[in-house]
């Protein structure tokens, strides 16, 4: 038997299983007339399936290859199934849907093109917070904080406990009064002068564990490089929470509007503000603060697995 029709095969399983073709084609965020295809052996690339196949809640060697314990992938695909489409996708799907809006007619509504929404639909693409913005808009049933804050991806968590999918519940026993989360992990940035973007997009699956951070939009961010020897190292990740406002004296993430971000320590002196770094070598840097598009101060660092209040 060939691949396609092994796929075909497992396909037919979990449509025989979900009582439901409709179903499965919106658990795998495809129509029915694509689905009836790929039951056919056609048009399912190689490329595709490891997406699928997460999708439906089972492991891409069983959906592809058969691999695995078929009992198992079918309860997993359960499961799935009685979730239905969760995260921040399925809420767009669900709202769109609510507001009997085709992709198309969204796209007119929107002013984004029907491939764009219907990648986000289907996860191949993230959102930026304009394109959520006008999402809600556009969307009444749409919730800005849930696309925001909310992960499609399943929740895994390290041994460590300090690396998670973002969402994830916490599994590490904490002491009474004490709260934990795991909290976006953005792009790197260099802990010098730099070029690394800060990503805004929505839909952010990796997450960082967080300590009684209460701010929804709190991010963590990965530093790269040693301007900030010894106080923050490379590799050591850092928390900021944008809900606070940056103090003179406060190690922050600062972002201008060239783009440019920094891990720096904060002093604003007028119209102007002063970058500085805790390694000597580094000279400061000086900027206009009407360059400045963002500073957001460091509410915890975590190094080698440890996490420490600023």
């Amino acid at each position: 038997m060939n691949e396609s029709s092994t796929v075909a095969t497992r396909l037919k399983r979990l449509i025989d299983e979900a009582r439901s073709q409709k179903e499965v084609a919106r658990l795998a965020h495809v129509s029915d007339g694509t689905l009836i295809n790929w039951g056919r052996g056609l048009g399912l690339r190689e490329s595709k399936m490891r997406d699928v196949a997460r999708r439906l809640g089972v492991s891409v060697e069983w959906f592809r290859d058969g691999l695995g314990d078929e009992e198992a992938e079918i309860a997993s695909f359960r499961t799935r199934l009685a979730e239905g489409v969760g995260g921040p996708r399925g809420a767009l799907q669900r709202a769109r849907e609510a507001a009997g809006l085709t992709l198309g007619a969204l796209s007119k509504r929107t002013g984004y093109p029907v491939w764009i929404l219907s990648q986000l639909e289907s996860g191949g693409i993230r959102a930026s917070e304009k394109l959520i913005d006008t999402l809600c808009r556009a969307l009444p049933d749409l919730n800005k904080e849930e696309l925001i804050i909310g992960s499609d991806h399943p929740f895994i968590i390290d041994v460590t406990g300090v690396h998670g999918t973002h969402g994830a519940s916490v599994k590490l026993a904490l002491p009474t009064g004490v709260k934990g989360r795991y909290v976006p992990l953005l792009s790197s940035a260099e802990a010098g002068i730099c070029d690394a973007g800060h990503s805004d997009g929505g839909y952010e699956y990796s997450g960082i564990f967080a300590l009684n951070v209460d701010d929804r939009s709190a991010f963590a961010i990965k530093v790269s490089g040693n301007s900030m020897e010894p106080n923050l190292r490379d590799g050591d990740m850092v928390i900021c929470s944008p809900a606070q406002e940056v103090n003179n004296g406060d190690a922050a993430v600062v972002r201008t509007h060239s783009d440019n971000v920094h891990i720096k320590y904060w002093q604003r002196r007028g119209e102007r503000v002063l970058l500085e770094s805790a390694n000597p070598a580094y000279p400061p840097i000086e900027v206009p603060y009407e360059e400045i598009a963002g500073a957001w101060p460091i509410v915890q660092t975590i190094t080698a697995g440890k996490v420490r209040r600023q």
